[in-house]
């Protein structure tokens, strides 16, 4: 139960959209849903520290991965630069490589960011 999940702040039926923490399993004293909009039923987790959800935008993951290296090589895209394997240039698209066989686009204007990573082939 020591397991460290990372959870935005809940404030009644309204989610903080800039209060982040992390609380661990053994921390969590109740568990229900609540609906933060029409037909969307989430899980609040009621801790020790606060109420928490889990993270549900791309937005609120942007506010935390971002300040840690993240970069957002495309609008709806967050990397970790650092796990990219090549990135390949082409005419209709350039795509990153990952283990596993994962994929992500870049857009031409975020290449300078993962340059080093290019091939040429």
């Amino acid at each position: 139960m020591s397991t460290e999940i990372l959870g935005q702040r809940v404030y009644g039926d309204v989610i903080d959209g800039e209060q982040f923490d992390t609380f661990i399993l053994s921390e969590v004293m109740l568990i229900d849903v609540f609906k933060p909009k029409k037909n969307y039923v989430v899980p609040r987790f009621y801790t020790v520290k606060g109420i928490f959800t889990v993270i549900l935008t791309l937005d609120a993951c942007k506010q935390i991965f971002i300040p840690l290296g993240f970069k957002s090589l495309d609008s709806n895209i967050l990397v970790n630069i650092d796990h990219i394997n090549y990135v390949k240039v082409e005419r209709f698209g350039n795509t990153a490589f990952f283990d596993g066989g994962v994929t992500a686009n870049v857009i031409g204007r975020k290449l300078h960011l993962v340059e080093h990573l290019i091939t040429k082939d």
